[in-house]
């Protein structure tokens, strides 16, 4: 194979007119500049930050080649399908791919025309700013120059033996993901190192030598793993198995926040290999969620032979200058809902309008923890308000996959304080995956269902059970909880005379992922923590227990499992851990039959408070620290207030530090002096 490689790298290179190859060197170089493609500055790519040209177009002499060869052309931050054009016809499209890295694109004998040639690197679209150059010719097909080996590829059920839509990941000797060749077709997704198939045997090839193939099927799924070394030339056949470790009858997987380039303009993946993405992650209810369009994935799910695996909803991330809204359901030609305009409650309105029967607040403390809209809107973290606009989405977002937070509770903490102010607002975890290689599904919600058929999902009971909190969220975790085997996820439990609450909380894994802590929250505080015990390597299910005499007041009660992350770039993490949650279970402990959040409980004692400062303090030593900041923040309007009382409640409450904090907000706010 050597000696063929080196006499046709001579027979090219005389061709062109050039010394032959040498070990060591790259080829003929055809445009030696990298350049900036594009309509917009980037700021982080220094002297090429503005654009160059929309297009890159240069000629360049060579005589017609008997036997393939290659182009080498250095490409970063491409997204979009840019078309590389020789003599007028398509010869490949640059690798979707953000990592700057010469990458090779194989030529057919006799695509080079005697004497003068033109090379064009273009885009349909022409939005994608991309970086390209360096363009060489070398001699040899790739099979030859990158010397490879072939693996044909395929991921079985292990019970039943039947072919599976699966993620395939490509690891080198030293543990990087290989690049892939001859791997794209019809049925396959493939970015560097990774293809997911829709089923039956993957096709690849890779460089020879020590290779390890991981298979994966989302956080339900077993991981499957296989080493191989393989000489150049040779062929082997792996199969992989999986089985499912998590059972999780009774609920579907959903994913609300789903991208393709086709239709969003940006990431990478196209509508067709989102398709196949969205079945090789085992996720069953998918909402097309792209910037203010309406997608259906239907018409192409038919077509690649993959409804038997997930129910599809056309939706819209409604993507206005004040947040992004998922929502959905929608008739695919309907009238988008209006996005301009800066009042949520307004936006929401127009959004229900049209037929949405749910609506999502996205990443809240995206692009960053200042600027997304709870920063921007600064949210109180005692009392839940927000300055300057309404909550009136059902849902917010807690996990978002590809914007995971340093700290996993961050956005537990606000959105406690949303429901400890009245706001009924559930968690929804969802990946909001543009790309091919970001897994969709990797953050995902669990919604309660009579079925457990992919095919036979109720989509308004869907629609329903999320927009009223019979879900939990799950990020590598699942999670759920039952209350005195009465309440489950949204539930209101009312209270039976003597009756302690007993709590039963299921946390769940694939032996890949380590549950390593429970956490319960009362009303925001934690009020319990319990390790759990799971062993590396090993599946995990267990179910803890625990009992608490009912609260003095109504409350809701949230279950919280933290853990380790997947452990490696087969299933790539923003965050190195896992997450499962339950939303509340509301607990009505006066027995009225409906529950009451802090501030209503707060306001309700505040009416009949008398204004004295023995009567408020005596209140406040007996509440929870929600219904307690409630209190005192309701109290302020009274005229009775007065930086004095401030001081006494501070004596009633040492020790209590999330309301020694509000009184001292509260002190300031007053412009009272400091004690």
């Amino acid at each position: 194979m050597l000696d063929l490689i080196g006499s046709s790298c001579v027979v090219l290179c005389a061709i062109l007119g050039q010394p032959p190859i040498q070990d060591g060197v790259d080829g003929r170089v055809l445009h030696a500049n990298l350049v900036h493609l594009g309509d917009s500055e980037k700021s982080d790519w220094k002297d090429l930050r503005l654009p160059t040209a929309t297009t890159l177009q240069f000629e360049f002499d060579a005589e017609r080649n008997p036997r393939p060869c290659v182009l080498s052309i250095v490409s970063a931050d491409v997204s979009d399908d840019w078309s590389v054009v020789l003599n007028g016809k398509v010869v490949a499209s640059l690798a979707r791919e953000v990592e700057r890295a010469a990458r090779l694109y194989e030529l057919p004998e006799r695509s080079l025309a005697d004497g003068t040639n033109t090379l064009l690197v273009r885009s349909e679209r022409g939005t994608d700013d991309i970086l390209v150059g360096d363009v060489r010719l070398q001699a040899g097909s790739i099979r030859e120059l990158k010397k490879l080996a072939a693996l044909d590829v395929v991921v079985l059920d292990a019970d039943s033996r039947e072919p599976l839509p699966a993620r395939i990941t490509v690891l080198d000797g030293s543990g990087q993901r290989t690049p892939l060749w001859y791997a794209t077709s019809p049925a396959t997704a493939v970015r560097t190192g990774v293809t997911y198939t829709k089923g039956g045997v993957a096709h690849i090839e890779a460089a020879a030598g020590a290779l390890t193939i991981v298979a994966t099927r989302g956080m339900e799924w077993s991981l499957a793993r296989r080493e191989v070394t393989l000489a150049v030339g040779a062929r082997e056949r792996v199969e992989l198995l999986l089985r499912r470790e998590v059972d999780t009858r009774g609920h579907v997987a959903a994913d609300t926040h789903v991208h393709t380039l086709t239709f969003s303009g940006h990431g990478d993946s196209s509508v067709e290999e989102r398709q196949i993405t969205l079945a090789g992650e085992g996720v069953e209810f998918a909402v097309a969620t792209d910037h203010n369009h309406h997608t259906d994935y239907v018409p192409t799910q038919r077509s690649l032979g993959l409804s038997a695996y997930y129910t599809t909803i056309t939706g819209n991330e409604v993507t206005t200058d004040v947040g992004h809204f998922n929502s959905f359901p929608f008739e695919p030609g309907a009238q988008r809902a209006e996005y301009r305009g800066d009042d949520w409650t307004k936006l929401v309105a127009g959004i229900r309008e049209r037929g949405a029967q749910v609506v999502i607040l996205n990443h809240p403390r995206w692009p960053a923890v200042a600027t997304g809209p709870f920063g921007r809107y600064r949210l109180d973290p005692a009392t839940g308000t927000l300055t300057g606009q309404t909550f009136c989405a059902d849902a917010t977002e807690l996990v978002n996959s590809t914007q995971l937070l340093d700290d996993p509770l961050l956005l537990f903490r606000d959105w406690f304080a949303l429901l400890n102010g009245g706001v009924r607002v559930f968690a929804v975890g969802s990946s909001d995956s543009h790309t091919v290689d970001d897994p969709v599904g990797q953050g995902r919600t669990y919604v309660r269902s009579t079925t457990d058929d992919p095919t036979a999902i109720d989509v308004d009971a869907t629609c329903e059970a999320l927009r009223n909190g019979k879900t939990s969220i799950a990020l590598g975790l699942f999670t759920t909880i039952r209350v005195n085997e009465a309440a489950s996820s949204g539930d209101v439990l009312r209270r039976a005379s003597g009756e302690t609450v007993e709590a039963r909380i299921r946390v769940a894994s694939a032996h890949w992922f380590t549950p390593r802590e429970l956490v319960v929250f009362l009303n925001g505080k934690a009020v319990e923590r319990r390790a759990l015990d799971a062993t590396p390597g090993r599946a995990f299910d267990a179910t803890t227990t625990l009992s608490m005499p009912w609260p003095e007041h109504d409350a809701w009660l949230v279950a919280v499992a933290l853990g380790g992350g997947s452990g490696g770039s087969w299933w790539p993490m923003q965050q190195d851990y896992s997450l499962g949650a339950t939303n509340p279970v509301f607990l009505d402990a006066d027995g009225d039959g409906a529950w009451s959040s802090p501030r209503q409980t707060a306001t309700a004692l505040a009416s009949r408070w008398n204004g004295g400062a023995a009567a408020l303090i005596a209140l406040v030593r007996g509440l929870d620290d929600a219904t307690a900041i409630h209190l005192v923040d309701v109290a302020r309007t009274h005229a009775a207030w007065s930086p004095e009382l401030i001081d006494a409640i501070e004596t009633a409450a040492a020790g209590r530090e999330e309301l020694l904090a509000f009184l001292s907000r509260s002190r300031a706010a007053a412009n009272a002096p400091t004690k």
